[in-house]
């Protein structure tokens, strides 16, 4: 339930704003966002008219490979290096959702991240698939600036915050780096120990 209302919510606005690229990060490491991530992508698939594509983008500490107990025919590092094409390491799940994981971490995630071959890889993957939503799963913010290298190709971030862990001064500096940048979507108050009636997140704009 949280997931579909936050996708319908989602689809909706970035539909009106003609967006079709959202990056999901967080302040720190340890908030969910990889989580959030692919149950959100999950969640996109149930909607048969809508194309979408999910993109392990954090190469330094890849998760999603693990939460989906496979592994990735070849990692996405190695499109994202010009070396592969996107439909050797992509997941196709069911008709209308792909995703691209990495197995093992990058040791050469900020060059590649840097390249300027990254916008053309990601361009590549619009014009091919033509997916309705790509959700690039993104580096914290705070610890690395691999983020702020990828916050230039896409239309708009949705930031985790961990409830009771994330600051509201780490979220006042996030939005402070994306100003200019991107277009910031909100604020997904995660991991909440006492839950409502509600969707179950706060924050959400």
């Amino acid at each position: 339930m949280p997931y579909d209302m936050l996708r319908s919510r989602l689809i909706r606005y970035m539909a009106d704003k003609g967006w079709r690229r959202i990056a999901i990060t967080s302040p720190t490491a340890e908030c969910g966002k990889s989580t959030l991530a692919l149950n959100l992508a999950l969640s996109l698939q149930r909607r048969r008219d809508c194309r979408s594509i999910l993109l392990e983008m954090d190469m330094r500490r890849p998760s999603l490979a693990d939460m989906l107990g496979v592994a990735p025919p070849i990692d996405l590092a190695h499109f994202l290096r010009g070396d592969r094409p996107f439909g050797a390491v992509a997941l196709r799940v069911g008709d209308n959702l792909a995703i691209a994981t990495n197995s093992v971490p990058a040791t050469d995630a900020a060059p590649v991240l840097a390249s300027p071959y990254l916008p053309l890889a990601l361009n590549d993957i619009q014009k091919t698939y033509a997916p309705e939503v790509m959700i690039l799963d993104t580096p914290p913010m705070l610890q690395s600036h691999d983020m702020m290298a990828i916050a230039n190709h896409v239309d708009c971030v949705l930031i985790v915050a961990a409830a009771e862990v994330t600051t509201t001064q780490e979220i006042d500096q996030c939005e402070r780096e994306l100003s200019g940048q991107a277009e910031m979507l909100g604020v997904v108050l995660n991991k909440c120990r006492h839950q409502g009636a509600g969707i179950g997140y706060g924050g959400y704009e």
